[in-house]
């Protein structure tokens, strides 16, 4: 069971970003050739924060993800593609990498905006992505 963490190595740290894009910690993955067994977290103090584990047997190796995110920010926007294209005349942020008030929940993040008014959030993880809108008058997409 231990003997791919063994081979393992540390991969490039990746920042996480709060809902308001604020750095809040980073995610260390923890590679085996070209897949994540796990990532440690780093606060951006520099202490370990926690841990995450994708691997969960020697036979499925090759079933962890590629990417210390589950999937990429290209991914995320084909996730989101059906959702963005209700917004016209809309700007489409570059997805970032956040987690919302539980530091263990961790999406893609996609802002729409007109003007700075934000019309809505997409969030997407592997196989899935919602909106939120938020509170008040609502937007015209």
């Amino acid at each position: 069971m231990a003997a791919p963490w063994t081979a393992a190595t540390l991969g490039e740290p990746f920042l996480v970003l709060t809902l308001e894009r604020q750095p809040s910690f980073w995610i260390a993955p923890v590679m085996l050739e070209d897949r994540v067994l796990g990532t440690i977290e780093i606060g951006l103090e520099g202490g370990v924060r926690g841990e995450s584990f994708f691997y969960s047997s020697p036979d499925a190796v090759a079933q962890c993800p590629r990417v210390a995110t589950r999937i990429s920010a290209a991914e995320a926007l084909e996730l989101a593609a059906p959702l963005i294209t209700n917004y016209r005349d809309a700007e489409i942020s570059e997805p970032a990498y956040v987690h919302d008030t539980e530091r263990g929940r961790l999406a893609w993040m996609i802002e729409i905006k007109r003007g700075s008014q934000l019309l809505s959030r997409i969030f997407a993880t592997p196989g899935y992505a919602w909106e939120w809108r938020p509170a008040g008058p609502a937007a015209v997409p």
